[in-house]
């Protein structure tokens, strides 16, 4: 196989000397020696370069060849597959979309053994590969799709974990379980007969409501974030329970860059349902949740907990008289509330220059700011937002200071 050259020293060596080079002006020259594979070694450049902050347990180990950039691009971040591993042990466990290899390496060190099921040969083979290269000894490679892996053995596992692939060639952003490949709700009933729990990995743009009513036997939903951005869902589901998912808990989790948790919100989704909206004026202090949590929907369960309130039902910005180190996103301090208007801004605002935020507002950002002729930037970040009387308005803050904040 041609990626098997990959692994000569002279070929590694070329591929760390070049791997800040831009790849398409690479591809123009001869390589250093006519046999060597040359559009695979400038795949190993691509995914050194994409790799680096996202998956530095691949990018720094002697002798491992890395997936191909799109395997890259779809793999789980180190820190988030880092995370979910400490979510889950036992005996035995089977990864039935294994692609780059993250999540099943992971996961080898919270499971006495493990299977890696991935249908592409060569994928397999580099899967093979690299885990006896970064000395995973209690991990088997299987090339199979997996349906056909379940159809044809009759192992039983602790754990069965997919992330469906959500891409055909071009085409991007298949986040339904239907459009998925494998689609999970055709494959539940064989995944039954195989694993006491089923782990599901999804987009964050699929709705938990929706993916919920869909998955018998679900009792956690997991929403994971990390540098600011909701990365993924997890759908924790109990195969031996039939029962349609009416109540189960939510947790909203922002990660550092290594995988441990910084801020956490756990919440029965029907206590959510259940609980009183709670709205108020703006106070001293405005406070954003961070995407995951405000992914997870814990929109009432927020405001109950940090004793805030809402600054309308739909409007999901909270309010108080108390500075909350502790808040799971971004705190503010209100400096003052106007209303849309440009010439009562700029008597505030003399500089011209604010960052801008939308919630439940009839306006984009760019839009907004072309209205009003802000300049982007600055100290001052303006909430253009519906209050609890259904007004419109222009709240001006400044970010919580350290020091005020762990008062």
């Amino acid at each position: 196989m041609d990626w098997q050259a990959l692994a000569q020293k002279e070929i590694q060596d070329f591929i760390k000397a070049h791997e800040h080079e831009d790849v398409a002006s690479l591809a123009l020259r001869k390589p250093p020696q006519g046999n060597w594979p040359y559009r695979l070694i400038l795949d190993q450049i691509k995914s050194r370069q994409k790799s680096k902050a996202k998956l530095p347990f691949f990018y720094n180990a002697p002798g491992f060849i890395l997936p191909p950039p799109d395997l890259i691009e779809q793999a789980s971040s180190e820190a988030c597959a880092r995370f979910r591993a400490s979510l889950f042990q036992g005996n035995h466990f089977a990864d039935l979309t294994a692609g780059s290899g993250m999540d099943a390496f992971m996961l080898a060190g919270s499971f006495k053994t493990g299977i890696c099921v991935e249908q592409d040969e060569t994928h397999a083979a580099l899967l093979k590969h690299n885990a006896a290269v970064l000395g995973i000894d209690n991990l088997e490679t299987v090339q199979s799709g997996a349906r056909e892996f379940l159809e044809s053995n009759t192992q039983k596992f602790d754990l069965i974990y997919i992330d469906p692939q959500r891409r055909k060639g071009q085409q991007k952003g298949l986040n339904a379980f239907a459009d998925g490949s494998p689609d999970i709700i055709a494959l539940l009933p064989l995944i039954r007969r195989h694993a006491a729990k089923l782990v599901i990995k999804t987009s964050p743009m699929l709705d938990i409501a929706q993916a919920a009513s869909a998955l018998p036997g679900l009792r956690r939903v997991i929403v994971i974030e990390r540098q600011s951005e909701c990365k993924e869902v997890l759908y924790d589901i109990d195969l031996q329970n039939e029962g349609p998912a009416e109540d189960y808990i939510i947790m909203a989790t922002a990660l550092d860059a290594h995988g441990a948790v910084e801020r956490s919100l756990e919440f029965s989704a029907a206590a959510e349902r259940q609980a009183e909206n709670m709205t108020g004026p703006p106070q001293e202090y405005l406070y954003e949740p961070g995407p995951a949590f405000l992914k997870s929907g814990a929109y009432k369960t927020l405001a109950a907990r940090y004793g805030l309130a809402k600054l309308h039902p739909a409007t999901h910005l909270y309010t108080g008289n108390t500075a909350l180190p502790d808040f799971p996103g971004r705190g503010f301090r209100i400096e003052t509330i106007i209303p849309a208007d440009r010439k009562i801004l700029q008597k505030h605002l003399p500089e011209g220059r604010a960052n801008i935020t939308i919630r439940n507002f009839p306006a984009s950002p760019d839009h907004l700011r072309k209205t009003l002729k802000l300049e982007d930037g600055g100290d001052v970040t303006i909430f253009a937002a519906t209050l609890a009387a259904g007004e419109k308005a222009l709240i001006l803050c400044r970010k919580i200071e350290t020091k005020e904040a762990s008062l």
